[in-house]
């Protein structure tokens, strides 16, 4: 009886392929996007007050060309 509620379980196992998205996986990359969301808004603040912001890749954002930058970015 026993061996075949242990069949069962792993009938009913779920195999994770590669393609698979795990949940942790999914909460782990939710917290950067978040965290990305937030910077964005704060780089929008500071150039909306006259700031000029420097990104990663060097480039300058100012009030002329925030909204290309967006645009590029979708």
């Amino acid at each position: 009886m026993a061996e075949n509620i242990y069949k069962e379980k792993n009938n009913l196992k779920k195999v994770y392929k590669e393609k698979d998205h795990h949940p942790f996986e999914n909460q782990i990359f939710n917290h950067y996007r978040e965290q990305a969301k937030e910077i964005n808004k704060a780089i929008e603040l500071l150039v909306k007050h006259n700031y000029r912001v420097i990104d990663l890749e060097g480039k300058w954002i100012t009030k002329e060309n925030i909204n290309l930058i967006k645009i590029n970015k979708l």
